[in-house]
């Protein structure tokens, strides 16, 4: 069984709250009992230190009017990491000094979205996408309403 485990934040990679307890623990024993479990998270740079990095892909999206680039790279875990510096290369994860980020909701419609595309772009097949909280939320409707007939 192939699964996708996505997650705006996840242990040891990047942890603010709990989220990245229960995602990095779900993650080992996934990996533990011989699943085939690949990890998707924001790659927030100032924040994950990993080494052996390779990137997989270079692709762009549009979101109404804009086109955002982005990278996706890959650990020898199996963690990808989706790299755009315009929504996750900033002090904080979520906030900084205490106050959210006002476009939280754009910054993770967008990395729902590059998500899809990445797995349309590589033709992958994963058998279940394990999302977790509202980062991402907006999976299942672009699913249905932009990736119906490619995924």
């Amino acid at each position: 069984m192939r699964v996708m485990l996505v997650a705006a934040e996840a242990y040891p990679y990047c942890k603010v709250g709990g989220l990245a307890d229960v995602v990095g623990a779900l993650f080992k024993e996934m990996k533990k009992r011989g699943l085939r479990v690949n990890l998707a998270l924001p790659f927030y740079r100032k924040h994950i230190r990993v080494s052996n990095l390779n990137l997989l892909r270079k692709v762009q999206i549009k979101m109404g009017p804009e086109a955002h680039a982005f990278e996706v790279y890959k650990t020898e875990e199996g963690v990808f990491l989706f790299d755009c510096p315009e929504f996750f290369g900033r002090a904080g994860v979520y906030a900084e000094d205490g106050t959210a980020y006002e476009d939280n909701p754009l910054r993770y419609a967008f990395f729902s979205r590059a998500l899809l595309e990445f797995i349309k772009t590589e033709g992958m097949k994963p058998d279940i996408l394990h999302l977790n909280d509202w980062q991402t939320a907006l999976v299942p409707f672009y699913l249905r309403t932009f990736y119906k007939k490619d995924l």
